[in-house]
């Protein structure tokens, strides 16, 4: 890794050839999966390069989808070690999140979708890794804003397409599981537009829709007890 990581990071950094770029996001995501924790003592400059990326205001957009996915593999990866990137990757998912598209564009909406898609993803990532962690408790704060963000997913039925919805679902049951036992919390996953969510995942189109609608339904009804 040692002598790898230079060029591993001149890839991600070349925000303006998109195909090399997603490519060295994928490397880390494959090294993140095929070493874990072993990767955290570079994590300071892969970490740094997926922020620069996400900063700098030429980086072709179709990067952006890849480049935030990444933050929860590298999450899953080093588990606790991942509290100092915390709350920058949480600020730059939320700005994000805040991406709109107007209903006559359809290449846009695509693009939104992706992103929200990959939003959804690192928090579920994030979550789990640190839980496995033991510093779950250092995203109770952020928890307001993503419920905000899924709040918002519930309105936009019309733009949303059904991996967005399946996906969000998901997190609101990887919320309930994991963060479930902390104050106030339950009280936040069982609000009426969690419920639309999950009515609406289950007769979807998507076939884990369903599966995963059942799972989170039987995770939130748990906590009441």
């Amino acid at each position: 890794m040692q002598a790898f990581t230079p060029f591993l990071l001149a890839g991600i950094r070349n925000f303006q050839a998109e195909t090399l770029c997603k490519v060295a996001v994928g490397v880390v995501v494959d090294i993140c999966s095929g070493i874990g924790g072993q990767i955290q003592p570079f994590c300071d400059d892969i970490m740094g390069a997926l922020m620069e990326c996400l900063r700098d205001g030429s980086v072709q957009r179709e990067i952006k989808p890849v480049v935030i996915a990444c933050f929860g593999d590298v999450a899953m990866a080093i588990c606790g070690a991942y509290e100092p990137y915390l709350p920058t990757s949480v600020m730059l998912l939320m700005q994000a999140s805040t991406q709109r598209a107007p209903a006559d564009d359809d290449e846009l909406i695509d693009f939104v979708n992706s992103l929200r898609l990959s939003i959804l993803e690192a928090y579920s990532g994030i979550i789990i890794g640190l839980s496995d962690g033991s510093k779950l408790h250092l995203f109770v704060t952020q928890l307001p804003n993503i419920m905000q963000f899924l709040e918002f997913l519930s309105r936009e039925e019309a733009l949303r397409d059904d991996d967005v919805l399946v996906k969000a679902v998901a997190l609101i049951g990887d919320i309930g599981q994991q963060l479930g036992n902390q104050p106030g919390v339950r009280q936040q996953v069982q609000q009426q537009f969690v419920v639309t969510l999950i009515t609406e995942a289950a007769t979807c189109s998507d076939p884990s829709g369903k599966e995963l609608a059942t799972w989170t339904h039987g995770v939130l009804a748990g906590l009441g007890q």
